[in-house]
Order: structure tokens, then C-alpha cells, then sequence
């Protein structure tokens, strides 16, 4: 048998040594901003009345069967005055000190798990969540609007210039003109210009289509 003695840390479990490290730690902070939190919030925001009802008939089902019945855990309400969640558990008969505003789990519209989570989302700064939520939308309203306004701004230009009877150069020019301004948007994508630059100037080229498709 060999002597070997392993250091207090490799017995706890991997999982709160995985928390310690600095990488998980700058995940949670990232994961805990007002950022994350509409991202994650706006796509699963049409599921939530979903899982919400899934959830009371989860915790419908529990109580049914009796499973809090013996329960020795009580949660805190999340309209508790110091806004923390904590719970109050009973072992032989003695029972550790807890706030008074508690609930027990069979007392609960939904699960313990997701009343929890409740209570975290109560707490939120949701003045500056919604204001990022608008940020957020409006950028994605940019990104799908815009490139089909683009078609259709560049399809009633291009006719007007064909039918303005402007010389090839004063052509070339504004082409230019709306690529670089066009370039500059970022919802604008580029394959739009370039279709847009080739059908304006291979149509309006005076040496044909081939010369105005080197232009």
C-alpha cells in the first residue's frame, strides 16, 4: 500500500474547481450584464407563456403526487424585503435560522426551480434592459429592412438614369458616388452594389455592354 496523500483541493468536486478559474468567473460577469440578458431574453420571450404553464403543470403534478409532502426545504418568497433568495433547511429535528417571509414549495404556482429564477429576473435593472431590447431590435429591424428598401431604390434609380439621357461620364460618377455612400451603411450589403454598378454602367456604356462591363 502506498503512502499517498492527495491535497484537500482534488477532493471537491470538479465542478467548484472549474468555477474558481478566472475564465468561468469573467462568463459569469458577461453572462450576468444587460447585454446578455436581452439577447437571451428577446428570441425566448414568445416561449416563456409556454413554459410557464408547462411549469404550473409540472408543479401541479408534484404536489398530486405528494412529493412535498415531506419536503424539507422552504424557500424564500422572492418579495422578500432583502431581495435574496435563501432557504431554510431541517436536519434532526433542528432547524437553522431563516427569514420570516417563506413559503413552502407546495405552496408555489410553479416549480421551486423556476420560481427561483422569477426571483432573479424580478430583480433586474429593467429600465436599462428595455432600452437595450429597443437598441437590439432596431439593429435587427435595420439588417432585414433595409437591404429590400436598397432593391428598390436601386431599381428606380437605375431606370431614372436610363431614361435621364445623361452622358456615360456623369454616369460613372454617380455610380460611384451611391457605391461609396451605399458601402458606408452597414446594413447595406455589397452584392447589391455591385449589381446594381454593372447593370448601370454595361446598359448605358455608348461602346456596348462588354466596354461598359470593364468600366
Amino acid at each position: 500500500r502506498l503512502g499517498l496523500r492527495f491535497p484537500d483541493e482534488s477532493r471537491r468536486p470538479l465542478v467548484s474547481q472549474l468555477v474558481q478559474l478566472p475564465v468561468w468567473r469573467t462568463v459569469g460577469s458577461l453572462m450576468r450584464s444587460d447585454w446578455a440578458r436581452v439577447t437571451i431574453c428577446i428570441p425566448a420571450l414568445p416561449f416563456l407563456p409556454l413554459l410557464l404553464q408547462l411549469s404550473m403543470l409540472h408543479q401541479a403534478v408534484r404536489i398530486r403526487r405528494g412529493i412535498y409532502r415531506n419536503s424539507q426545504l422552504r424557500q424564500v418568497a422572492p418579495t422578500s424585503p432583502d431581495g435574496e433568495a435563501a432557504a431554510e433547511t431541517m436536519e434532526g429535528g433542528r432547524t437553522a435560522s431563516a427569514p420570516k417571509n417563506i413559503v413552502l414549495p407546495k405552496q408555489l404556482w410553479v416549480t421551486p426551480s423556476v420560481n427561483k429564477a422569477l426571483g432573479e429576473v424580478r430583480r433586474w435593472d429593467w429600465l436599462s434592459v428595455i432600452v437595450k431590447a429597443y437598441i437590439l431590435s432596431g439593429i435587427w429591424f435595420a439588417y432585414t429592412i433595409c437591404p429590400l428598401c436598397l432593391n428598390k431604390f436601386l431599381s428606380w434609380f437605375n431606370d431614372y438614369l436610363m431614361d435621364a439621357g445623361l452622358r456615360f461620364e456623369t454616369i460613372v460618377v454617380i455610380t460611384f458616388v451611391t457605391g461609396v455612400v451605399a458601402f458606408l451603411l452597414p446594413p447595406v450589403p455589397g452584392l447589391t452594389v455591385y449589381i446594381f454598378g454593372g447593370l448601370m454602367l454595361s446598359g448605358t456604356c455608348p461602346q456596348g455592354f462588354w466596354w461598359g462591363a470593364m468600366y
